[in-house]
């Protein structure tokens, strides 16, 4: 059984959960295990693919205030959603993985998750995407739909460091609560990748890491702005 380390944050400011999701991905090598980071949100923000128009998402939702992401992909409202982050230290066998094989494992765990609570989702195997730009408006390639309506959707970043995921779940029925979710997520990656859960202690340089990030990057138009 290999250790991977649990986050739990409830409701956290929008630009310090892209602050602390970029410090874990920078301290990934030193952790030197793969962390879960369940997180929630302040308000009804909206965060964007890094390499996104600022101009263009602003069109595209009235939620406030929008954040830019490390990752890419297209716009996510955070308004009803559940989010999570995974990061993966260089030598772990899911880094060594391409983008297409990442997103497919990651949405396999889902779906069997989703299945152990009685609902059954199913991988998209072709992209159709319905408006530009909106991570939710239709599936891309191995996203997990219900009756043609994406349910979970992610976005990645590698560097040498380690690989960052950050995901979205719209849950596909209300009567499933967010905590049942998370430990059924948890429970199924035990059996499904031989692993045990620990709590990470957060060392003092993440969280300060962090805090600069939030104040001097993900708070600021200049940043926010930058396309």
């Amino acid at each position: 059984m290999h250790v991977w380390f649990l986050v739990r944050h409830t409701q956290c400011n929008p630009f310090w959960n892209m602050a602390f999701d970029e410090a874990l991905l920078k301290y990934a090598d030193s952790i030197s295990a793969p962390v879960l980071r369940f997180y929630g949100w302040q308000g009804k923000p909206a965060s964007f693919g890094y390499f996104q128009s600022y101009s263009m998402v602003e069109q595209l939702t009235d939620l406030r205030p929008l954040v830019r992401r490390p990752t890419s992909g297209g716009l996510v409202l955070h308004d009803a959603d559940w989010t999570y982050s995974l990061v993966f230290p260089p030598d772990h066998w899911w880094y060594k993985q391409n983008a297409l094989q990442s997103y497919k494992t990651l949405h396999h765990w889902h779906r069997l998750s989703w299945q152990r609570l009685g609902i059954e989702l199913e991988l998209a195997y072709e992209s159709n995407k319905i408006i530009k730009g909106f991570c939710f408006a239709g599936p891309d390639v191995f996203d997990l739909v219900k009756d043609n309506t994406k349910i979970a959707g992610a976005a990645q970043r590698r560097s040498k460091q380690g690989l960052l995921i950050q995901g979205s779940i719209r849950p596909p029925i209300s009567n499933i609560t967010r905590d049942l979710w998370e430990s059924t997520f948890c429970d199924v990656a035990t059996g499904l990748f031989e692993i045990s859960w620990q709590s990470l202690i957060e060392p003092n340089e993440i969280l300060k890491m962090a805090k600069d990030l939030e104040e001097s990057k993900y708070s600021t138009l200049a940043y926010n702005m930058n396309r």
